[in-house]
């Protein structure tokens, strides 16, 4: 539902991993919900994984 951020289980691998995650909205599917791209850093680079992730959503902008 609309009531949480996503199954857990999807960054389940790459916490066990120690590597940063996030996910990024990138457009909206026919129903109108959003459709991801999940990114997976290096680890104890969580610092440049999260500065691209800023850099793209900034260059895409809102998903509207």
């Amino acid at each position: 539902g609309l009531q949480s951020t996503g199954d857990a289980s999807f960054s389940t691998l790459w916490t066990a991993l120690n590597v940063p995650a996030v996910t990024l909205p990138l457009a909206r599917g026919a129903s109108g919900l959003p459709i991801g791209l999940q990114w997976i850093g290096s680890r104890w680079a969580d610092d440049r994984l999260l500065a691209a992730a800023r850099a793209v959503a900034h260059a895409i902008g809102p998903v509207a």
